[in-house]
């Protein structure tokens, strides 16, 4: 279930691969804040693996933080994870309709 919620979350995660995120100076981090308050500092390829957030970094820059208030501490935490862990190699795409048991 948390392969789903983060490709849900993330909206594009199956097509990260293909964008290179923002050029951005060496060492800058993208601060995610969940809506509890909580602030993530997160390395761009991994923030940017979201569409929603790469459209915020585009439009706005890295400058703020980004306000993600539909997003809990404890699933953005997860989510961050999951996409720390296929920065480097995609996941599978989800097969569509899901199918039911």
């Amino acid at each position: 279930w948390l392969k789903q919620l983060a490709q849900n979350l993330l909206q594009d995660a199956c097509c990260f691969a293909q964008l290179d995120p923002p050029s951005m100076p060496e060492g800058d981090k993208v601060l995610l804040k969940s809506s509890q308050g909580e602030i993530f500092e997160v390395e761009p390829e991994v923030a940017c693996m979201s569409t929603l957030v790469r459209n915020m970094v585009d439009d706005s820059g890295t400058d703020e933080e980004i306000p993600l208030p539909n997003v809990k501490t404890a699933i953005l935490s997860k989510v961050i994870d999951y996409c720390k862990y296929h920065k480097d190699s995609p996941p599978e795409e989800i097969q569509k309709p899901l199918k039911s048991t």
